[in-house]
């Protein structure tokens, strides 16, 4: 998700810190968004839906993705 949100801030001519951001905050909120539509599709009694789950893992392990992609970044871009 990171290179999709990186790539088409490119491709609509936004500057490198605006690009970085878009891919970030792309990348991090898919996961609230699958948490939400994961507990709209079947309502839980109690905690997350079954549904939820994986968008949980993804919302845990985006920021060890992210946290490369930022050092690359601020190692290439100075």
């Amino acid at each position: 998700m990171i290179t999709i949100g990186y790539n088409s801030s490119n491709w609509l001519k936004m500057n490198g810190p605006q690009a970085v951001t878009v891919a970030i905050e792309s990348g991090i909120q898919n996961a609230t968004v699958g948490i939400t539509i994961g507990n709209l599709i079947i309502n839980p009694e109690t905690g997350l839906s079954i549904l939820s789950i994986p968008s949980g893992v993804y919302g845990i392990l985006m920021y060890f993705i992210c946290l490369p992609f930022v050092f690359w970044y601020l190692k290439n871009h100075k």
